[in-house]
């Protein structure tokens, strides 16, 4: 008998759910967001290609712990996520997770302080700075 869930994701077209064991890693890119009804309300999913393979998969944020590391990541279409589970954490009820998105780092290159003023004077006489 099917999974009431792997139920609710074929009628939605989704693809078969990541159901990891602790430890599991799933490394992919995001294909696509959607919201699906689940038994227990609407969760947010996410369509992972998985690396290497190109198998597509459902990840449901259906953990607010898994949910909150998307919300402050903010991983985009076409970005490469790499998602940990790491199982219950001990005497508690709560899941543990760890994300990475692989996107260049933005460095802001604004003076901080420190800096010494060296610019050329024709540089200042046109008022331009950093």
């Amino acid at each position: 008998m099917p999974h009431q869930y792997d139920v609710l994701q074929h009628r939605d077209g989704w693809p078969p759910s990541w159901r990891p064991q602790a430890g599991e890693v799933l490394t992919g890119v995001i294909e696509r967001y959607g919201i699906s009804q689940m038994p227990s309300g609407r969760v947010w999913g996410v369509i992972v290609a998985k690396e290497p393979t190109g198998e597509f998969v459902s990840l449901w944020l259906s953990s607010t712990s898994l949910l909150s590391l998307f919300a402050r990541h903010q991983p985009q279409l076409g970005e490469r996520i790499d998602v940990r589970y790491r199982g219950r954490a001990p005497d508690h009820d709560y899941q543990r997770w760890r994300l990475i998105v692989d996107r260049p780092v933005t460095v802001d290159f604004s003076p901080l302080g420190g800096e010494v003023s060296d610019e050329a004077p024709w540089h200042r006489e046109r008022s331009v700075a950093l």
